[in-house]
């Protein structure tokens, strides 16, 4: 059974696994093999930092206390922006396919709910077809394209920007 729950600094070391590990296994992260680093003492000063935060926050889905996915929500840091969270999600690729990305939307929007958050908001690559259909079922819209965004293994790579605000 998957667990869901708010991080803690105390998971500072199994949270980076768990970031390296989707480093090795995909090409839709931000970060290359070995371009993150492997300090739990930066990791650790980046979760205080964000838990510290009103509006930001990482949610982990376990699995037999072992971090398997995650979503990140990255407030505003202005007044006129704090009411908006940039969104990063993450599964291992033996856990996808389980319903663990949809639920950890599910608990960000009820967190979000509780920390007066309207706007949430993503990138995700074009061509990353199952990501962008389930950002679709859960209400985000496309608003824009990011016309060669980031640049994969030599190839010029879009991104949609998208967004879903509650009414």
């Amino acid at each position: 059974m998957i667990d869901y729950r708010e991080i803690s600094e105390s998971d500072s070391k199994s949270f980076l696994d768990l970031m390296l590990k989707l480093d090795e296994e995909t090409d839709f992260m931000m970060y290359e093999v070995g371009e993150r680093s492997r300090s739990v003492q930066l990791q650790s000063d980046e979760i205080k930092k964000i838990i510290s935060s009103n509006n930001s926050t990482i949610y982990l889905a376990l699995d037999n206390k072992i971090p398997v996915g995650f979503i990140v929500a990255e407030g505003g840091t202005f007044k006129r922006n704090a009411h908006c969270c940039y969104l990063a999600i993450g599964v291992l690729k033996n856990y996808s396919g389980r319903g663990i990305g949809k639920t950890l939307f599910s608990k960000i929007f009820d967190w979000g709910d509780k920390h007066n958050i309207i706007r949430f908001e993503l990138t995700v690559m074009c061509h990353n077809e199952a990501a962008v259909n389930l950002y679709k079922k859960l209400g985000f819209e496309i608003e824009g394209v990011k016309r060669t965004s980031l640049i994969i293994n030599g190839k010029r790579i879009d991104e949609f920007y998208m967004s879903k605000v509650k009414q």
